[in-house]
């Protein structure tokens, strides 16, 4: 599916669209819940690692025809906590 990208979001973190691709084609990475956006469209946060080993977190929006990232920073003591313990068990 197609992935569009929050691109102001993007600059003020310093990723990259490839970053963000490595993440969601690895099957190395955790999906946590969140709520559903405003909109009411189910959203994920992915936390996974980059090919240069950066532990990201990313939103994605689900659409119809795309998913959206509406978020990707480095990952958080709370997300870095949860993904040790998912990959470990």
């Amino acid at each position: 599916m197609p992935v569009s990208y929050d691109d102001d979001n993007l600059a003020k973190h310093k990723v990259s669209h490839d970053e963000i691709d490595e993440v969601l084609d690895t099957d190395l990475r955790i999906e946590c819940e969140m709520t559903p956006s405003d909109r009411g469209n189910e959203r994920v946060m992915l936390v996974g690692f980059t090919l240069g080993g950066r532990l990201l977190e990313i939103g994605i929006e689900f659409f119809d025809d795309h998913e959206h990232c509406f978020h990707a920073n480095d990952a958080t003591k709370q997300y870095r906590r949860k993904f040790e313990q998912e990959i470990r068990s």
